[in-house]
């Protein structure tokens, strides 16, 4: 909170791994001239990336970056929600679809897969001078069957990704800290 306002939280707010069924799949990458498509368009694009979702039951709209064109030109503003087959914790998701995080093609930000993240969904300021461009359309709901992530992570894309991230993991847990920590006697100085 701020010095002016409280929150109020229930005890349900403050538990940790509640199992969730319907989850958000937040396409942030970038594709070359995403943010001018229509929903009907994105919505191919994420079955591209991401084929496990063709036949899937999912609500697509439109996030809150669409139509800035100016500022976001590239970016795929989508956000699918997906029933899945059974319960998921936000660490099972994370893990899941951490392969297909920003940086990836796919570009899914799995960080909302946290619990207690707020994720705000109210339109950029971008300045006066860039009215975003509207689109007929900015939900579209797709019929299908849920979601199994136990047939997604046997698919030939996830084991793909999955090696990659876990070579991208071990070249990072190799690269060695290059910030050295000051001493006191190095700060001495600043503090007099």
């Amino acid at each position: 909170t701020d010095q002016t306002k409280s929150i109020r939280v229930t005890k349900e707010y403050l538990e940790h791994d509640i199992p969730r069924y319907i989850i958000q799949l937040d396409f942030d990458g970038e594709c070359e001239g995403a943010n001018f498509l229509t929903i009907e368009e994105r919505d191919d694009i994420a079955i591209k990336l991401l084929p496990v979702l063709e036949g899937v039951k999912r609500v697509a709209h439109l996030s809150n970056k669409a139509g800035f064109v100016h500022e976001y030109p590239n970016h795929l503003a989508l956000r699918l929600y997906v029933e899945l087959d059974r319960h998921s914790s936000n660490k099972t998701l994370r893990t899941v679809f951490e392969k297909y995080g920003l940086g990836t093609p796919i570009g899914i930000d799995h960080s909302i897969f946290s619990n207690r993240r707020k994720h705000l969904i109210q339109r950029p300021t971008v300045g006066d001078e860039y009215t975003p461009i509207e689109f007929e359309q900015r939900i579209l709901k797709m019929p299908g069957s849920k979601l199994s992530l136990e047939k997604m992570m046997k698919t030939e894309q996830w084991k793909e990704a999955n090696k990659d991230f876990k070579a991208m993991k071990d070249i990072a847990s190799k690269i060695t800290d290059s910030h050295v920590k000051a001493s006191k006697e190095d700060l001495k100085g600043l503090t007099e």
